[in-house]
């Protein structure tokens, strides 16, 4: 931990896919379909795990870890493919932090500690992208409905647009902490609406839900949550 500054585990994570419901913790990763007893309980990793996402057509479970890895697992807990970046840092693969897939569910997206999102191609089965530009390690990722940008969050607050198809570049950015602001304002939510594609929401560990305006440099208004709220995932309906 002393290595990988400005992030924090954590201790458990939930994804749904209608019949099944896949959740992590320490103790790996476990498969339920309705039942008061998981119906399979399997440890693709080597570390605690960090996220978990299901493919569109609930075929596959994608699952990041600290150790670095992105696993991909049947729906029956077997071993699909393992993803690992194709370059490492001094002290090793850094702890991923977030994965998501695309709509379409051929490219999946990881945010990892050392700052760096990167983006593998399924069908090629290989690390295509690394998208640069963050301060601090990527806690949260969203990708476009068209596929053709996606958006990453880091755990200082910075929001950046990336262009993954065509021309790869970073279309825009935003920093959601004030100027001169103190204190925790990691953005752990990150959702596009997938009905009005320039539109992107973020939600941070200081209570407040931005909706922003992405086909110019980041525009938005915001809202302050509850004392109590600490949004960690936010969508557009």
């Amino acid at each position: 931990r002393a290595r990988w500054r400005g992030w924090e585990a954590p201790r458990a994570t939930l994804t749904h896919m209608p019949p099944l419901l896949a959740t992590a913790g320490d103790d790996g990763v476990a498969l339920w379909d309705g039942g008061a007893v998981a119906r399979r309980r399997f440890s693709p990793h080597a570390a605690q795990v960090s996220a978990l996402r299901w493919t569109a057509n609930d075929r596959v479970l994608a699952s990041s870890s600290h150790d670095g890895s992105v696993v991909l697992s049947e729906r029956d807990g077997s071993l699909f493919d393992t993803l690992r970046p194709q370059a490492r840092g001094p002290d090793g693969p850094a702890p991923v932090l977030s994965v998501t897939w695309s709509p379409a569910s051929r490219y999946l997206a990881s945010g990892s500690a050392d700052a760096l999102v990167r983006i593998f191609d399924l069908q090629k089965r290989e690390h295509a992208l690394t998208l640069r530009g963050h301060r601090a390690g990527v806690c949260a990722l969203s990708w476009s409905p068209s596929e053709v940008h996606v958006a990453s969050a880091s755990t200082a607050g910075d929001v950046i647009v990336h262009r993954v198809q065509g021309s790869v570049a970073a279309v825009c950015r935003a920093d959601t902490a004030p100027p001169g602001a103190r204190g925790d304002h990691a953005v752990r939510g990150l959702h596009w609406s997938p009905f009005h594609p320039t539109k992107l929401a973020t939600g941070s560990e200081d209570g407040v839900v931005s909706l922003w305006e992405t086909a110019a440099p980041l525009r938005g208004g915001s809202h302050a949550a509850g004392a109590a709220g600490l949004p960690r995932a936010v969508q557009l309906h």
